[in-house]
């Protein structure tokens, strides 16, 4: 008697809407639904978290370029959600970055030192340079 291998993965989990069709190519026997509209914005996050995981893993002889399509794809989609268009997050990100600069300078906050947080209370509750 031979034993079949039960060969089903199971996934739950957003893909590209032209994966059905390729799998179908392949004969890959699959089922897919139709996200409920209550679901889509976490399993957009979920996605988003799985896109970054990718990128992170991605060695480096490898093109990361693919992976950051797979973000910036999904970065789309969550936008469009929220009624937002990549014209729209080019223009918030473009005035950020000259307000505040970009990433790209790999500059590393180690710690701060604010001289305007109220030290452990004495008395007042007051910061010492207001006493």
């Amino acid at each position: 008697m031979t034993k079949e291998r039960d060969l089903r993965e199971s996934h739950d989990k957003l893909v590209r809407d032209g994966l059905p069709s390729m799998l179908a190519q392949r004969g890959v026997r699959f089922g897919v639904r139709r996200a409920r509209p209550d679901e889509i914005d976490e399993l957009l996050a979920r996605k988003l978290h799985e896109e970054v995981d990718e990128l992170s893993a991605a060695g480096p002889a490898e093109s990361h370029l693919e992976e950051l399509a797979d973000v910036y794809e999904v970065l789309l989609a969550i936008a469009a959600r929220r009624g937002m268009t990549p014209e729209m997050l080019e223009t918030v990100r473009a005035n950020k970055a000259r307000r505040r600069g970009t990433f790209a300078g790999g500059t590393v906050l180690e710690w701060t030192e604010d001289p305007g947080e109220v030290e452990p209370e004495r008395g007042d509750g007051r910061p010492a340079a207001e006493r």
